[in-house]
């Protein structure tokens, strides 16, 4: 499982330097089928695609406060956690960032989303 943001993706060498329409997400979906590769792309509209899932799926889980460093160490975290019980990396990708999503709701509601930063999520 892969959980790049754009300019991970890019530094990846995959064809598109970000996946901003249907049509570079579909290429980028078969490549990654073609290499066994599960990514969980990071971005404003959350992206999961790849080999262990037949059709991409968006997901609307977090806000822009999870663009900060350190959010997709906490990420890494919660998806490894997931991946030790239940290793199918499509489930750890997916449980993994709705959990981190529903934490940044949260945390978000006390302390705002432009002040959140990593440890607060932990």
């Amino acid at each position: 499982l892969a959980t790049p943001h754009p300019g991970e993706w890019q530094k990846m060498g995959f064809m598109q330097k970000q996946l901003s329409n249907l049509e570079d997400l579909a290429k980028a979906h078969e490549e990654a089928r073609m290499l066994g590769l599960t990514v969980l792309y990071k971005s404003a509209t959350p992206l999961i695609f790849g080999a262990s899932i037949a059709t991409p799926a968006v997901t609307d889980a977090g806000h822009s406060g999870l663009a900060k460093a350190g959010s997709g160490d906490v990420l890494c975290g919660i998806i490894a956690a997931h991946g030790a019980l239940r290793p199918e990396a499509l489930f750890a990708g997916l449980r993994g960032y709705s959990e981190l999503g529903r934490i940044s709701e949260l945390v978000a509601e006390k302390i705002g989303v432009h002040s959140l930063v990593a440890s607060d999520l932990v």
